[in-house]
């Protein structure tokens, strides 16, 4: 059976093994999975997930997958995660795939997302850098490539300006500095409250901003996916948290190789914040990918996946750096 849409999920190993476990139950007349959950879950079953959990230096647990071997690529959550959940639509499932055919690929929950502990209370840039190190620490690995995009840019920025001997290069994708460029702050504030109140409803219409060129199946999904990954309260938390972010001051202090992925015609993230940020960065390369869904794995991800991986890998890309 799907994952129910609840607000606790009890963070055990046995807990995660079960909802990470992938469903083989076969299609036919009576099934009401779609063909392209059908899609996602025949990729999936072909890579050998792994799971864990990571324990902060206050006692919590958070939850982490990983899949593939090679150098490590560990991917900092955006806004709300879901270790199983976020790979269940057919797009991100490719996606999945293609960043662990050569990488050992590694994920996470933030705390009070996905099945990480659920009672989390405060948000901070210095404690979502913490909870990286943590994962890190668990599964041994020293030194990573690492991917941050949208709400996980400020934290993977963090992370490589206190610990640059960990990085070997940083990728943001759809990311910020300051999170008030993102949104007017009334419009912000309406979705707080929006969210607050009730949480099916507003789940839609942050799925309509998210993925303005999404089908209705993609909507549907993201949707609900909202809803299970996070509590309401964890949700519009997060989004404050985002609203009042600002690690503008050390984006000089990046020392790693960095690059700045950017869709062409991005609406949260425009054109020109991505120029900024790129700018603001020493040495830093931007690099445009067609199209403009803020969520780099429900769409048509070729592109995005192959800008990254190309830049963890230091091969040459084939398209156009933004002027």
């Amino acid at each position: 059976a799907p994952l129910r849409e609840v607000n606790e999920l009890p963070p055990s190993p046995r807990a995660l093994c079960r909802a990470l476990q992938i469903r083989t139950k076969a299609s036919g007349p009576g099934s009401s999975r779609s063909p392209a959950a059908e899609y996602a879950e025949t990729r999936m079953s072909a890579l050998d997930l792994k799971t864990g959990f990571a324990s902060c230096p206050s006692g919590e647990k958070i939850a982490y997958a990983w899949t593939g071997s090679g150098p490590p690529l560990v991917m900092v959550p955006g806004w709300l995660t879901h270790v199983h959940e976020l790979w269940s639509h057919p797009a991100a499932a490719s996606a999945l795939a293609a960043f662990a055919g050569n990488h050992r690929f590694v994920w996470y929950d933030r705390l009070g997302s996905g099945l990480s502990d659920r009672d989390r209370t405060s948000v901070s840039v210095e404690d979502d850098a913490s909870q990286l190190i943590a994962v890190l620490d668990d599964l041994n690995i020293d030194r990573v490539d690492l991917i941050g995009y949208s709400l996980g840019g400020p934290t993977a920025i963090e992370f490589s300006v206190r610990n640059p001997e960990r990085v070997n290069h940083l990728v943001l994708y759809a990311s910020f500095a300051r999170g008030a460029d993102l949104a007017e702050a009334e419009l912000m504030d309406a979705f707080v409250a929006m969210v607050r109140s009730g949480w099916h409803v507003a789940s839609s219409s942050l799925a309509a901003v998210f993925l303005p060129e999404g089908t209705g199946e993609d909507l549907r999904w993201f949707a609900r996916f909202q809803r299970i990954a996070a509590s309401p309260q964890l949700a519009a938390d997060l989004l404050e948290y985002q609203r009042d972010l600002d690690v503008r001051e050390l984006l000089t202090d990046i020392r790693v190789p960095t690059t700045v992925v950017s869709p062409a015609v991005g609406q949260l993230i425009t054109m020109d914040r991505a120029r900024e940020l790129a700018a603001g960065i020493p040495g830093a390369r931007l690099v445009t990918v067609e199209g403009k869904t803020h969520d780099p794995f429900i769409r048509d991800v070729g592109d995005v996946v192959e800008a990254i991986l190309a830049s963890v890998e230091g091969r040459s890309q084939a398209r156009r750096e933004a002027p």
